[in-house]
C-alpha cells in the first residue's frame, strides 16, 4: 500500500507528537488547592461535569496529538499505489487505456508454439488482472483492426465477472481475412475517446508490425498525423511487437477464368498465380481444384523462386447454367489463410444483353439495333455466347434491367426519370452500359439528366452533332490505343481496319477534366481531335459511350469485321463487372437483388465453413419489383452461398467468395529504427517486446499525498479551535 516515502528521515519528526502531551500533564499539576468555604456549595456541581470535562480534555488532546502526525507525515511525503484505495486520497486521475489488437490474416502465421495472434491474445489476458490491482480506477478500451469503428469494450471496466466474460471474448478471437488499416482504427479511437473526459490517455498498439501494413508510412501520410495528434494531445503510445523473425510463406494470390465469357459444356482454363514471400526457393507446391461440380486431382508445381511466382492451371467444364465457384487451394504451410483462394461466376447458355432499340424501322438492317442483334447472335449453328433481347425505348420499365449483366442504348431520346434512376442503380451494382448515340439523341437530356455535371452516368457531356463531306470522311485515330482493350483490332499505324472506317457523321464529345477519372480509348482524325470511344466507372459497373451510331446512319462500320471484333471484346468487358460484385474483399456487405414476382422474401446464407444457414428478409426495392438482401458478415474467406426459393422451381443458389488482399502473406516486418525514420513528426514512441514491458513503460505506479494531508491538517486545526472553545464556554 505505502511503497515508501520521499523523505523518510523526517518521520523522526513523530516524536513531538509528545509535545501535547506534555503540556496536558503540565497543565494538571500547576493548580494548588486553596480551602474556601463558598466552594463547598459547587462541589456537588464539579463532581457531576467532571468525565464531561476530561472527555473533552482527552478529545482535544488527540485532536492535537493527530495535528502534529499530519504536519510530519506531510514533510516526509508518504505514496500510495496506484489502484488502492488511497490513492483515492492522493486525487489520482484515472487513465484512459485504449489497446488497439491486429487480427489480420498474418497474425494467423504459426512460429514456435502458437500463432502471433496466440501471443497477443496471452498478452491481453495478462494485461486484464492489472485492471484490479494497480490500474484499478483506470478504463479499457479494447479495438480490434478488423472493426476499427466498433470496439469490443470501451471504457470498460474489466473487474469481476465483466473481466471474466472479457477472457472469455478475447479466447474465442481468431485472424480474420481483413487487412490492418492502422489509419482507420487509430483515428476512429482519437475521435471516440478524446472527446470524452480530459484525463490522462495512453495508446498500446499489438501488433506483427509487417513492412505492408506500414508502405504508406512516411512524412505527411494518414499515419503520421494521425500519430502526431495523438501525441500532441498527450497520449502515451506503446507499440508491443509479436511479430516472428521467421517470414517464410507461400499463397494462392490470384485465381481467375482465362475467358470472360463461361458457358455451359464449354472447357475453360483456370489460372492460379502462385508467390513465394520468403527469401528462399520452396517447392514442390501442391495445388488442387475444387468446383460447386466436383474436384480436380492436384498437381504439384514443382519449385518457386525466392520472392517469385509460378502458375497452376486446370481446364473444367459445368454442365449446366447457373451460379458457380471453383476453389484452389495449396499444400499446407505455417500460414493457413492465404493457401485458397475461391472465383464466383455465372455459367451461362449466353451472355443476357438488353439492346434498347430508340428508333424501331421496317426494313432489314435499317433498324437501330438490327447490327448490334445480328453480330452478337448470327443466325444458324454457330454459338457466340451472347443473348440479345431487343425493346423499345417506350417499352422500358424500371424492372427491365433486371437480369441483363450488359445494356447498349442506341440511339435512345431520353428516359423517364424513373427508369433513369434504375438504370443508374442497375449499373452501380455492377452492370455494364454502353451508350450509342444518333439523330434522334436529345444533348440538352443527355448533358443535364445523364450526365449531371459528372455525377450521372455519362462519361462525358455531348457538344453537338458534327459532319464531314463524303469525300473527306474523319477516321478513327490509332494513336493511344490500347492493344489489349476492346478496340485493339484498331491499334498500329498501318491498319486496315483504321483505312477503311469512314465516319461521315458523329456526336462532337466534351475533353474531359483531368481529375473526372474518365478513360478516352480514342479519338477521331479531326483538327479537333475529339473523343471517339470514353469511358468512366459507375459504383461497380462502368459506362462506355460511343462518339458514332451503331447503324449505318453515320459511318460504314457496321459492315466492316472491325465491327464485329470490337463487339464480342466490348460486350464481354461490360459483363465481366457483375461477376466482380460477386467476388468480395473481406467485410464488404454481401448484396442480393431478387424478382419479387418468382422468390419469396426470405432467403438462406451459410458462411463458408459452416452448416447452420442464416435466415434475411429481404426488403422492398421501391419503384421495382425486386428484393433487396444485404448480408454483413462476411469477415471470414471462403465460398458464400446464397440459397433463394422461387415459386415454381424451388430451391436455386447464388454464391459469393471473399478472399484476403493478396500481400497479406508478405510476412516482412518492418524495423522499428526504419519506421521511426518514416515517422520524424511523431516523438516519444515506446517500443516493448514482453507484456512485462509494457506495465513498466506505463504510468509512474505511485502518488504522493502531502497535498492531502495539508488539506486534513487544516481542517482538524479549525475543528479543534472550534471545539477549544466551545469546551471553553460550557466549563
Amino acid at each position: 500500500m505505502f511503497p515508501g516515502f520521499a523523505n523518510p528521515l523526517l518521520l523522526a519528526g513523530a516524536a513531538l507528537i509528545a509535545i501535547p502531551i506534555l503540556i496536558h500533564l503540565l497543565n494538571k499539576r500547576r493548580f494548588r488547592t486553596v480551602e474556601w468555604a463558598a466552594m463547598e456549595f459547587l462541589l456537588q456541581a464539579e463532581h457531576k461535569n467532571r468525565r464531561r470535562i476530561q472527555v473533552e480534555n482527552v478529545l482535544l488532546l488527540i485532536l492535537r496529538c493527530l495535528l502534529v502526525a499530519l504536519i510530519v507525515a506531510a514533510v516526509a511525503r508518504p505514496q500510495v499505489r496506484k489502484g488502492s484505495l488511497l490513492s483515492i486520497a492522493a486525487g489520482a486521475t484515472p487513465t484512459d487505456r485504449v489497446v488497439v489488437w491486429d487480427d489480420s490474416l498474418s497474425t494467423g502465421h504459426v512460429s514456435g508454439s502458437g500463432t502471433c495472434l496466440d501471443a497477443m491474445r496471452d498478452d491481453l489476458l495478462r494485461i486484464l488482472p492489472h485492471f484490479e490491482t494497480d490500474w484499478r480506477s483506470d478504463a479499457l478500451t479494447l479495438v480490434r483492426t478488423s472493426k476499427p469503428t466498433v470496439p469490443d469494450y470501451f471504457r470498460f471496466a474489466p473487474r469481476g465477472a465483466h473481466r471474466r466474460d472479457a477472457e472469455a471474448r478475447i479466447r474465442q478471437a481468431a485472424p480474420t481475412a481483413r487487412s490492418a488499416n492502422l489509419v482507420a482504427c487509430l483515428e476512429s479511437v482519437r475521435e471516440r475517446v478524446s472527446g470524452g473526459a480530459q484525463v490522462p490517455k495512453a495508446l498500446y498498439l499489438l501488433s506483427d508490425f509487417r513492412a505492408t501494413d506500414f508502405a504508406a508510412a512516411g512524412a505527411g501520410s494518414g499515419l503520421e498525423i494521425v500519430l502526431d495528434k495523438l501525441a500532441k494531445e498527450g497520449w502515451g503510445i506503446t507499440f508491443l511487437d509479436r511479430g516472428a523473425d521467421d517470414v517464410e510463406n507461400t499463397g494462392i494470390v490470384a485465381l481467375e477464368p482465362e475467358e470472360k465469357l463461361l458457358v455451359a459444356n464449354a472447357p475453360v482454363r483456370f489460372s492460379a498465380r502462385v508467390r513465394n514471400f520468403g527469401d528462399q526457393p520452396v517447392g514442390p507446391i501442391e495445388i488442387s481444384f475444387k468446383t460447386s461440380e466436383g474436384v480436380v486431382p492436384a498437381a504439384a508445381i514443382p519449385s518457386i523462386p525466392a520472392r517469385g511466382e509460378a502458375f497452376r492451371s486446370a481446364t473444367l467444364l459445368f454442365s449446366s447454367p447457373g451460379s458457380a465457384w471453383v476453389e484452389a487451394t495449396a499444400s499446407a504451410d505455417r500460414l493457413a489463410g492465404d493457401n485458397a483462394r475461391a472465383v464466383a461466376f455465372t455459367v451461362t447458355s449466353g451472355l443476357p444483353v438488353l439492346l434498347v432499340n430508340g428508333e424501331p424501322k421496317a426494313e432489314a438492317f435499317g433498324d437501330e439495333t438490327a447490327f448490334l442483334a445480328f453480330s452478337l447472335a448470327p443466325p444458324g449453328a454457330v454459338v457466340s455466347g451472347f443473348k440479345p433481347q431487343v425493346v423499345l425505348d417506350r417499352a422500358l420499365h424500371p424492372g427491365s434491367f433486371e437480369g441483363f449483366p450488359v445494356v447498349i442504348l442506341a440511339n435512345v431520346e431520353r428516359l423517364p426519370e424513373d427508369v433513369l434512376a434504375a438504370l443508374e442503380r442497375h449499373v452501380s451494382e455492377g452492370a455494364g452500359l454502353v451508350v450509342f448515340p444518333g439523330t434522334r439523341t436529345d444533348v440538352d437530356s443527355y448533358r443535364a439528366e445523364w450526365f449531371k455535371a459528372g455525377k450521372g452516368l455519362l462519361p462525358v457531356p455531348p457538344i453537338e452533332a458534327r459532319s464531314a463531306p463524303r469525300e473527306a470522311p474523319a477516321r478513327l485515330s490509332p494513336d493511344g490505343i490500347d492493344p489489349r482493350g476492346v478496340l485493339r483490332v484498331f491499334e498500329g499505324s498501318d491498319n486496315p481496319s483504321v483505312r477503311t472506317l469512314q465516319i461521315g457523321r458523329w456526336l462532337a464529345l466534351e475533353e474531359p477534366a483531368k481529375d473526372a477519372g474518365v478513360e478516352i480509348l480514342a479519338r477521331l482524325q479531326t483538327p479537333a481531335r475529339e473523343p471517339f470511344l470514353a469511358r468512366k466507372a459507375f459504383g461497380k459497373g462502368r459506362v462506355w459511350f460511343f462518339s458514332i451510331s451503331a447503324d449505318r446512319d453515320g459511318s460504314n462500320w457496321p459492315t466492316l469485321p472491325s465491327y464485329l471484333a470490337t463487339l464480342f471484346p466490348l460486350v464481354e468487358d461490360a459483363g465481366s463487372r457483375a461477376e466482380a460484385s460477386r467476388n468480395l474483399a473481406p467485410g464488404a456487405p454481401l448484396v442480393v437483388t431478387y424478382p419479387a414476382a418468382k422468390c419469396e422474401r426470405r432467403i438462406q446464407i451459410r458462411p463458408p465453413g459452416k452448416n447452420a444457414l442464416v435466415e434475411i428478409d429481404g426488403a422492398a426495392v421501391e419503384g421495382t419489383a425486386l428484393y433487396r438482401a444485404e448480408f454483413a458478415d462476411t469477415e471470414n474467406p471462403g465460398v458464400y452461398t446464397v440459397v433463394l426459393k422461387e415459386h415454381e422451381r424451388g430451391e436455386t443458389f447464388q454464391h459469393f467468395t471473399v478472399n484476403p488482399e493478396p500481400d497479406e502473406g508478405d510476412l516482412r516486418r518492418i524495423p522499428h529504427s526504419e519506421l521511426e525514420r518514416r515517422l520524424p513528426a511523431v516523438k516519444g514512441i515506446q517500443w516493448v517486446r514482453d507484456v512485462d514491458d509494457l506495465f513498466r513503460a506505463s504510468a509512474p505506479e505511485a502518488s504522493e499525498i502531502w497535498r492531502t494531508l495539508m488539506h486534513l491538517f487544516l481542517l482538524l486545526l479549525a475543528i479543534e479551535a472550534l471545539l477549544a472553545w466551545r469546551f471553553g464556554r460550557g466549563a
